[in-house]
């Protein structure tokens, strides 16, 4: 009954990840690409406007997610559902830090690093299910979603070491979402998680 819940939740959370993702694939991707071959001096440039684009209202959706996630659930379904609420917000707060390493995706694959970025993405897959496994070996099916919300936050570290390594993290854009991030979670973890 509880995954059911979560596939709800988890479908409500991935709105956001989609957005990022097809904007990415269909719109950036070649942008990054022609920049990167034609003007490749400006790509930091460039990107830095583009990300700040994605992330601004992919982060804001998160942020309302993690703090009225409940409520906007509870306009959506009747009281059958209502644990699916607390589930969205905690997957909130995981792509609180999810869209802001997801919003680099496709640099890598401008700048013709495709093995890295499919380690990467390997990488991710990995910790995704060695999160779940051991998140349900402790705390059960609450343990396999609240994995889900914390490999955004492992795997950021990942991701802006190697666009550090190719000179395209931006940590002015990302420390100052990282740093209210880490304040939003601090307030609504303890207080929705103890609804579970």
């Amino acid at each position: 009954k509880l995954l059911a819940f979560y596939t709800l939740a988890s479908t409500m959370s991935l709105l956001i990840v989609q957005v990022i993702w097809q904007l990415n694939g269909y719109v950036l991707f070649p942008a990054y690409s022609e920049v990167a071959r034609n003007r490749p001096e400006r790509l930091r440039d460039i990107a830095a406007r583009t990300r700040l684009l994605l992330i601004v209202p992919s982060w804001g959706a998160a942020l309302f997610f993690a703090f009225f996630g409940d409520r906007f659930m509870a306009l959506l379904y009747d009281h059958r559902y209502a644990e699916s609420g607390y589930i969205l917000q905690i997957l909130a707060m995981g792509q609180l830090l999810g869209v802001i390493g997801g919003s680099y995706v496709g640099l890598l694959w401008a700048k013709g690093m495709i093995r890295i970025s499919t380690v990467l993405q390997s990488v991710q897959v990995v910790l995704q299910i060695l999160g779940m496994v051991i998140g349900n070996y402790f705390l059960g099916e609450r343990g396999v979603f609240l994995s889900v919300a914390v490999v955004g936050w492992l795997n950021y570290p990942i991701t802006a070491y190697v666009h550090m390594r190719i000179g395209l993290w931006q940590p002015r854009i990302d420390l100052p979402f990282i740093a209210i991030s880490v304040v939003v979670v601090a307030l609504r973890f303890h207080g929705v998680y103890s609804h579970a």
